[in-house]
């Protein structure tokens, strides 16, 4: 018989929380090799054999521990946070602690488990482009507050030099840092084909490219609106009766990283692809903000792009939708 568990996981240590004939069991382990067998030693003190856990995403904190418990053989799980933040909520705690957390994870785990989706380990490829790309959001991140620093009319030309020479630094290890990206992508069979089928989208440079294939795994999605979804690109109403109707605007629950790496790129095809650019000038006449625009041409991006990849398929510039009346 399974045993359903749960899992709060930070940086120094992880609580976990088993429900044993309906009562919470709850201890806490040191996040190393160390606390994980101490904890795999609890476990079969127990009795228990047959284990899913639930985790929620922590970035690389819960990589450790989820790695050492599919090797046991156990199942983990991966929530969605969102989705798991509205349920803890519903068990009204009235309080927040990894042990709460733990214990609402045991709970989401027991009662949603079948529809929750197994955590898979990455592969040294994948490791590596993951590692890259926080190197290259530092970087860009940090080019960005230097140029603005420039701009701000400096008056010590001592202080304009060195902020000009460290931008020049940090442009040279963008530059660097892309190239082992693409280096990395070009190696993969699969990543370097759909490397160059986002090339074929007019507007979408090497670099837009790169950017489009190391931060979104388009296969993971069953829809091209399961993707925008996902990166927080779809409306989001609030209505209640007669008098309550909500400004619309995007949800926002997806990552912001990625939505501001995709700002550029689609700024770019919204200028050099005239299906992009004529849908812009659609919404500038009914008066829509620039804004709403920017966000509407990443999503009809995103779209485009998860097509050719899933399809592996080239851009056709005379494609119809049936559904619109011009190209996408």
């Amino acid at each position: 018989m399974k045993t359903q568990a749960g899992a709060d996981i930070s940086g120094r240590w992880f609580d976990i929380c088993v429900i044993l004939e309906s009562k919470p069991i709850h201890r806490r382990f040191d996040n190393s090799k160390a606390g994980l067998a101490a904890c795999i030693q609890w476990l079969e003190s127990l009795g228990i054999k047959d284990l899913e856990i639930a985790i929620e995403p922590t970035g690389r904190y819960g990589d450790l521990v989820a790695e050492y418990f599919l090797r046991r053989k156990y199942r983990v799980l991966q929530v969605q946070p969102f989705l798991f933040h509205r349920y803890a909520e519903s068990l009204d705690m009235r309080g927040k602690s990894d042990f709460k957390d733990a214990y609402a994870l045991a709970q989401y785990c027991q009662e949603r488990g079948a529809k929750l989706r197994t955590w898979r380990p990455k592969n040294e490829l994948e490791w590596e482009l993951r590692d890259t790309q926080l190197l290259l959001r530092s970087l860009t991140k940090r080019a960005i507050v230097l140029q603005c620093q420039l701009q701000c009319r400096l008056r010590s030309h001592f202080v304009a030099q060195a902020l000009q020479q460290e931008l020049e630094r940090c442009q040279q290890q963008l530059d660097e840092a892309l190239q082992h990206a693409k280096e990395l992508v070009e190696s993969h069979p699969v990543l370097s084909r759909d490397f160059e089928l986002l090339r074929t989208i007019p507007g979408i440079g090497e670099k837009s490219a790169l950017l489009l294939v190391t931060l979104i795994d388009f296969r993971k999605f069953r829809s091209s609106r399961s993707l925008a979804c996902f990166l927080g690109l779809t409306k989001k109403k609030h209505e209640s009766g007669a008098r309550v109707h909500g400004k619309e605007g995007i949800s926002k629950r997806g990552s912001k990283l990625i939505r501001g790496a995709l700002f550029m790129p689609a700024r770019s095809a919204r200028i050099h692809n005239p299906a992009l650019r004529e849908f812009s000038e659609r919404m500038e006449a009914k008066g829509k903000h620039d804004w709403a625009i920017q966000m509407a041409i990443i999503r009809r991006l995103v779209t485009v792009a998860w097509a050719l990849v899933t399809r592996q398929k080239e851009f056709d510039r005379s494609y119809v939708n049936p559904h619109q009346l011009s190209p996408i």
